[in-house]
């Protein structure tokens, strides 16, 4: 499969999780083509002052990969400033959420894993 970043498909989430604004979620391995226990592999936009409120992982966990911009994240009861580089793992039972605090979109690489395998 080959696709450039324009062609992968795109939904749109408003307040995910209880956050504010919407979300961009472009797909990089459409559902039905990940591994048993991929949830998500995507590239997820967070746009200007837009947040991903704050959820309990269970039952997986989740890497993040800034790609661009500054986001801050509750993690394991701390806030941590994650800039274009930087990387956070959220394990299974912990809670998480994400805002954008810079001037600019910012850009994530979002994987998250079951612990088990999807029955």
């Amino acid at each position: 499969m080959h696709a450039t970043y324009e062609q992968l498909p795109m939904s749109i989430a408003d307040k995910l999780e209880n956050g504010n604004g919407t979300i961009e979620i472009k797909e990089i391995i459409p559902e039905g083509h990940r591994p048993e226990n991929c949830e998500r592999f995507s590239i997820v936009t967070l746009n200007r002052r837009c947040s991903i409120g704050t959820h309990k992982l269970l039952g997986k966990q989740v890497f993040v990969s800034v790609l661009s911009g500054e986001v801050i994240s509750e993690h394991q009861g701390s806030f941590v400033v994650l800039k274009e580089g930087d990387m956070l793992k959220t394990s299974n039972g912990s809670e998480s959420r994400f805002a954008n605090i810079g001037k600019l979109p910012c850009v994530l690489l979002v994987c998250s894993f079951y612990d088990e395998p999807a029955k």
